[in-house]
């Protein structure tokens, strides 16, 4: 059986053959296994390297912690306040300034305490979750990249192939080139 040459193959592959051509290499590849499996290889090579992307990362979770600690602040400033507005609408009137200033630092240091322990706690887990998306996002970078790479090696070796049988076929023939050349001389 004779296979068509490689040069009739390329415009066959890009849609470019006439409807004759075309006609006559799919009843090749329809009897020719051979041929069949090389085209559906550079049809996969071709569709692979078209196709090949670098993926954007996945971006991580934000962490609600400094919500909630916006909350806790917000809850302690509605307290304080209804507990000065009940203070002074039914108690008889207390020197506020002075109270202010024997109860204030009490209560920021209570306040800064816990809401300091609260942001610290939910700041390390939120370190501890960013870290864990993070290397996670790095090991499938890296299988994806590897993929990637096993991938485009086969792709690129199909290619080589295809241009050292081209090689060898160019330089036979220029050694008939020269050779009829000479002959004619």
């Amino acid at each position: 059986m004779k296979h068509p040459e490689r040069d009739e193959w390329i415009p066959f592959l890009y849609g470019e053959a006439s409807a004759d051509t075309r006609r006559r290499l799919e009843e090749h590849l329809q009897n020719c296994p051979e041929c069949a499996r090389e085209i559906a290889a550079w049809q996969r090579a071709t569709a692979r390297l078209g196709n090949w992307q670098l993926k954007q990362p996945a971006k991580p979770a934000v962490t609600r912690a400094p919500a909630r600690l916006l909350k806790w602040a917000a809850a302690a400033v509605v307290v304080l306040g209804l507990g000065v507005a009940i203070g002074r609408s039914s108690a008889p009137r207390v020197d506020t300034q002075a109270l202010r200033a024997e109860i204030e630092p009490s209560v920021r240091a209570a306040i800064a305490s816990d809401l300091g322990k609260q942001f610290a706690t939910a700041l390390t887990a939120a370190r501890a979750e960013d870290r864990q998306a993070v290397i996670t996002l790095l090991q499938e970078m890296q299988r994806q990249h590897a993929a990637d790479y096993f991938a485009l090696r086969k792709d690129l070796e199909t290619v080589a192939s295809m241009s050292e049988e081209e090689i060898r076929r160019a330089q036979q023939n220029i050694y008939r080139l020269t050779a009829l050349s000479q002959s004619t001389q």
